[in-house]
């Protein structure tokens, strides 16, 4: 069984279709049974996640941007991004001996 925030539990039954390679990796295949309470909450996931999807392409509306699609996403920036090259960090003299 599987526990879900929004629709709770789904029973799905499992298939393994082998592929080919070494040492054997195989398809796992998740299935609800057919006209049965489980099949409607996974159909309600489907319809939930095809809603947000559709939802997150739509244009501004009102001037406010819709959220932004992870290929628009920058990366953070991290402290090695920020650190100065050679070239441009300050340079430390030496005591004379």
């Amino acid at each position: 069984m599987f526990q879900h925030p929004e629709v709770g539990g789904i029973t799905l039954d499992w298939d393994t279709y082998p592929l080919p390679g070494n040492p054997g990796p195989v398809l796992l295949v998740f299935t609800p049974e057919p006209g049965t309470a489980d099949a409607e909450r996974l159909q309600l996931l489907a319809s939930l996640r095809a809603t947000r999807d559709a939802a997150s392409r739509q244009p501004s509306v009102g001037g406010v941007p819709s959220r932004p699609r992870m290929s628009e996403v920058r990366p953070r920036a991290t402290a090695r991004d920020r650190r100065p090259s050679p070239s441009q960090a300050p340079r430390r003299k030496m005591p004379r001996s």
